[in-house]
């Protein structure tokens, strides 16, 4: 491998171009027409990813927290489903515009708008003191408007996370 500087020729040309920082490599693109669709360097492939706030976990009487990772500065609007039963294998929402996406909830009971604010999005949610919730496993999955890199709908799908309620 050698890397050399100096003039290569008369004339100025682009040969190449990655946005760094841990980017993912995507095909030759021709970005006279990919800049015109809305590619943006950076947030070609990443998927969403929806986690537990490091350090906490789902407990009865307490606040537990989510983080929306990789969100494109493209989002528009953004979602949190919650149901207690998880599709296995879950459903591919190609068909349906959503390129790469899952959808992992066999029935949706609950949602929770998120409020934009960067790349990670956090969220919570107050959990009562209910002794008969103790145990309960309930299924999470977040959903964006204005993705990118998903067309023709460009909405995106995170992960599933599964929640098993604690008494302590």
């Amino acid at each position: 491998f050698d890397v050399n500087y100096g003039p290569v020729s008369s004339t100025d040309g682009l040969v190449g171009f990655t946005a760094g920082h841990g980017a993912i490599p995507r095909d030759p693109v021709d970005i006279d027409v990919d800049l015109v669709n809305g590619w943006l360097p950076g947030y070609d492939n990443r998927p969403l990813a929806l986690a537990a706030t490091p350090g906490l976990r789902p407990r009865l009487g307490s606040t537990f927290s989510f983080e929306l990772r990789e969100v494109p500065p493209t989002a528009m609007a953004a979602a949190i489903f919650f149901g207690f039963a998880r599709l296995e294998p879950a459903v591919d929402l190609t068909p349906v515009g959503m390129p790469g996406c899952e959808l992992s909830i066999a029935r949706i009971v609950a949602t929770k708008p998120l409020a934009i604010s960067g790349d990670v999005v956090t969220a919570s949610l107050s959990i009562p003191a209910n002794p008969a919730l103790s145990g309960l496993t309930a299924i999470c999955q977040a959903v964006v408007a204005g993705m990118p890199n998903v067309v023709p709908s460009t909405l995106g799908s995170s992960n599933a996370l599964e929640l098993t309620i604690g008494s302590n």
